[in-house]
């Protein structure tokens, strides 16, 4: 089982007009996911993700913590996944 992305909704760095010396332009969210569902899986299209491999992208970008945990996300994606 695994949840997948549709659209090709603009990461907020796309549309973004400020000169803030801080703001960093990245990967867009489609690519990151793209680059997550194939992590680990030569045979992944990265049109799909795994439970696993989205809890690895949560932890890198430190949304995963005390208050979200790893049991919590299961649960989500238990709900979305299809």
């Amino acid at each position: 089982m695994a949840a997948t992305v549709e659209g090709t909704s603009p990461s907020p760095m796309e549309n973004s007009t400020t000169d803030d010396a801080s703001a960093v332009e990245g990967p867009s969210f489609k690519d990151q996911f793209k680059l997550f569902a194939k992590f680990g899986d030569s045979k992944s299209t990265g049109e799909a993700i795994t439970l696993s491999n989205s809890d690895k992208w949560m932890k890198q970008a430190k949304v995963i913590d005390k208050k979200l945990t790893t049991t919590d996300t299961g649960i989500y994606y238990k709900m979305v996944a299809k």
